[in-house]
């Protein structure tokens, strides 16, 4: 029999895995390791969040948005900023709280596993956002910026624009998809593969 079969014996005898068996016995299909990269990638996430915002604000002050947009321009980036702010202070929470716990109970695998899948979702919410925000912004930028050319043909730089910025999104689209497997999504599999063979 093996350390998940045993596991999963003691857990339907309602005895307490850990006090026989320990992380050691946890982890016996990587599921201490997977939790460790999770925690290292989301506090690497949290770091590039607080750069990119720097970067953000650094780009506006020295490339202001045109006046003739400047209003709009700003409601989008204040949208962004805001969805930006939201989601590093949840991955930061996420970060610490996880951090204050002992994961060497079924439970404790089932709160993480759920916790992690809520911040891909999250995630993905917050890629969309900057997806359509930097799309909106592109497509003001560029037909303002090409008046003159615009002016000439009414089409052509609307339609140049909006067909680059969908194709842009499409790319940063299933880079985002592929981040979130990458750095996130398999660990998930990984201690979801445990909960299974422990009968959960």
């Amino acid at each position: 029999m093996n350390n998940s079969e045993d596991l999963r014996d003691i857990w339907s005898n309602g005895q307490d895995p850990v006090r026989e068996f320990g992380a050691e016995a946890l982890d016996t299909k990587g599921a201490l390791s997977s939790i460790e990269r999770v925690r290292r990638n989301m506090k690497m996430e949290f770091y590039m969040l607080l750069i990119s915002l720097a970067a953000g604000v650094t780009i506006l002050i020295f490339y202001p948005p045109e006046p003739k947009t400047a209003t709009l321009t700003w409601m989008i980036l204040a949208l962004l900023l805001a969805a930006t702010l939201f989601f590093a202070q949840k991955v930061f929470r996420f970060y610490r709280k996880s951090y204050g716990m002992v994961f060497n109970t079924r439970e404790s695998l089932i709160w993480f596993m759920y916790e992690v899948r809520l911040l891909i979702e999250m995630y993905r919410s917050y890629g969309i956002t900057c997806i359509s925000g930097g799309f909106f912004i592109g497509l003001i930028h560029g037909i303002t910026r090409h008046a003159a050319m615009a002016e000439r043909d009414f089409l052509a730089i609307p339609v140049i624009t909006f067909t680059a910025g969908i194709v842009v999104n499409l790319l940063v689209y299933f880079v985002i998809e592929f981040w979130l497997y990458w750095f996130y999504g398999r660990y998930v599999r990984r201690i979801e593969k445990l909960l299974e063979d422990l009968g959960h």
